[in-house]
């Protein structure tokens, strides 16, 4: 069992203009300061979240076409998130992923990390470990 997950996550003071031009056709979530979190808690700054890309039953993140697309994705908003007051808003890449015990961490193309890098983002990762229940 495994799931990556990669997206672009921004928090703090989100500009108030038409996402959807910048991000084209891919799917976001944006919940403003004051509104409620999917956990109940009213939020004291806005929450954008972008997703990149998504991998079912794979170890590691490799260059595919999909992982083209992230290159591609963040060289097009680039422009944009350089344009962002940095003492404002925190840019990060993140990556979510479900692993099983056995299946230890996962690597990042250098051509992926070059990209993120470039676009002026941190990495940030959450890694939720499943516990084999057969004990063998």
């Amino acid at each position: 069992m495994s799931d990556l997950k990669v997206s672009l996550r921004l928090t703090g003071d989100i500009p108030h203009e038409d996402l959807t031009l910048i991000f084209l056709k891919l799917p976001f979530k944006l919940i403003r300061r004051g509104s409620k979190s999917i956990i109940g808690e009213v939020l004291d700054k806005d929450v954008l979240s972008v997703n990149l890309a998504h991998w079912d039953d794979e170890n590691d993140i490799h260059i595919d076409n999909q992982t083209q697309l992230i290159i591609e994705r963040l060289a097009h908003i680039k422009p944009w998130l350089a344009s962002l007051d940095k003492s404002r808003i925190k840019t990060e890449f993140y990556i979510g992923t479900i692993r099983t015990i056995d299946q230890g961490g996962f690597d990042l193309p250098a051509e992926l990390v070059a990209a993120i890098a470039t676009a002026g983002l941190s990495i940030a990762v959450s890694i939720l470990v499943v516990l084999d229940d057969d004990p063998e």
